[in-house]
């Protein structure tokens, strides 16, 4: 076993992975964001909508997994989605307990739209890294996100 990286007598919030991860999210949400602005919705709607139009997501419970979310979050974004018309849910014929969610054709058109902006918005946030920087922080963010237990 590995020594921890952390103690109680050196922990500084700011050093945290915890810390130094939500601060990139925070940036990427930003960057993405202001990049979607004109379109009407944001990037959390954006995930939502292109795993929906990737068949990554077919129902309320495949968005919560896919996002970590809580079922509560993804409800909240569906109905705003709903409004907007990019949406529908509609009653699963396998299970009538289930809902099953099909974006409209202005949806899809939106979500189709958009994905150029959110590739440009990431790059911007990328672009002082390298491809063998990206390559290792995308291995490593995965190990953390999938629960690895053995680090190197």
């Amino acid at each position: 076993m590995n020594a921890p990286f952390y103690t109680t007598k050196t922990y500084k919030t700011e050093a945290s992975l915890g810390f130094m991860l939500g601060r990139c999210v925070n940036r990427i949400t930003d960057t993405i964001d202001a990049s979607l602005a004109e379109s009407g919705i944001n990037s959390r709607q954006f995930g939502i909508l292109h795993a929906i139009l990737n068949g990554r997501a077919k129902n309320p419970s495949d968005l919560a997994r896919l996002r970590y979310q809580y079922s509560a979050a993804i409800t909240y974004t569906l109905d705003v989605l709903e409004k907007k018309k990019l949406l529908v849910r509609r009653r699963s014929v396998q299970d009538r307990r289930g809902i099953e969610l099909e974006l409209t054709p202005h949806g899809e058109t939106l979500t189709r739209s958009c994905i150029p902006l959110v590739v440009e918005a990431q790059n911007r946030v990328l672009e002082q890294l390298s491809r063998d920087d990206y390559r290792t922080l995308s291995t490593l963010l995965s190990r953390i996100a999938d629960g690895a237990t053995t680090c190197a």
